[in-house]
């Protein structure tokens, strides 16, 4: 239509009382023709204006719609579990010498050549360095297919479940020791109990002791850790059972297998207790020598 048929159009809607619409504001409502001029403008409205009818939504370009949620179903894992690429993977070097030491014979086979006559030909010198390549790549494959890591089972901690913490001790220096043994827990999968000295005296004990003797307040630090203080180096003992110098921890369960021992500033270790022997790797004790650098901090910070 035309701009003046238009605004005809838009002078007779305003005469009148009201008309119909079908808006954001409500489907097939009335609003009042003043209204319709000054403040309630929408699509709908001019559509209703021109003459055309509100028609079905436009559809969205597919580009800009949301997703839906749809529920996403796990891959398929391997027969073998998370273990069978690297047993398959241990098992090539021998796939590939066997091969090389048949192909080599298959080559002296077919190829028609004496095999002692031309012993000291081209040829034969490439067969032998071939057959010592191909016997490497199959004792490669043996030993590799043979070194099996052995796993060590946990052990059901005997003794009583504690949670001690000196009287003398700040709050944050509490909260500081509960969230090292919280994460020793979080992230290593064989920590079960943590001992804290600090000022040559125990200040906490978390997870397990032997009751039967001297523990918390009263344990007290063994050769061993006055030692490895003055040498200011930790020291891993992956078997605590069969261990001769186990007899100054007197203050652990019978049943601790493994035990990390970190310095702890000047005066001061932290001891590690596992439930499984050799469980710490070399990253939890990594992880165990900068818990104790931070609690080192916050303990001297507290005094």
């Amino acid at each position: 239509r035309s701009p003046k048929r238009l605004r005809g159009d838009w002078s007779a809607m305003a005469s009148s009382s009201s008309f119909p619409c079908t808006s954001i504001w409500g489907k097939g409502g009335a609003f009042p023709a003043g209204r319709v001029d000054g403040i309630m403008w929408s699509a709908a409205v001019e559509r209703a204006a021109r003459g055309v009818s509100a028609g079905p939504r436009p559809r969205v370009p597919a580009s800009i719609r949301k997703p839906s949620r749809r529920r996403v179903l796990p891959l398929p894992r391997a027969a073998g579990g998370r273990d069978a690429a690297p047993v398959a993977l241990k098992k090539v070097p021998l796939w590939i010498g066997s091969l090389g030491i048949t192909a080599v014979l298959l080559n002296r086979i077919l190829s028609g050549v004496a095999p002692v006559a031309d012993a000291g030909s081209s040829q034969s010198r490439a067969d032998v360095i071939a057959i010592v390549l191909s016997a490497a790549c199959v004792l490669t494959g043996l030993q590799w297919s043979s070194i099996k890591a052995r796993t060590y089972p946990k052990v059901k901690q005997e003794g009583d479940a504690v949670a001690f913490f000196d009287d003398a001790l700040a709050p944050d220096a509490k909260r500081e020791i509960q969230w090292c043994y919280d994460s020793l827990l979080a992230s290593t999968s064989a920590a079960c109990g943590l001992v804290v000295f600090h000022g040559g005296q125990c200040v906490s004990h978390l997870g397990f002791a032997d009751t039967s003797g001297p523990h918390g307040r009263d344990a007290v630090m063994g050769p061993m850790c006055s030692t490895m203080v003055e040498r200011d180096r930790g020291n891993y003992i992956p078997n605590l059972r069969v261990y001769p110098g186990r007899v100054e921890f007197t203050y652990l369960p019978e049943t601790t297998q493994s035990l990390v021992l970190q310095p702890l500033g000047e005066d001061g270790v932290i001891l590690v207790c596992g439930d499984t022997q050799r469980g710490f790797t070399k990253v939890d004790q990594s992880w165990i020598a900068t818990i104790s650098e931070k609690l080192d901090v916050t303990l001297s910070a507290s005094d």
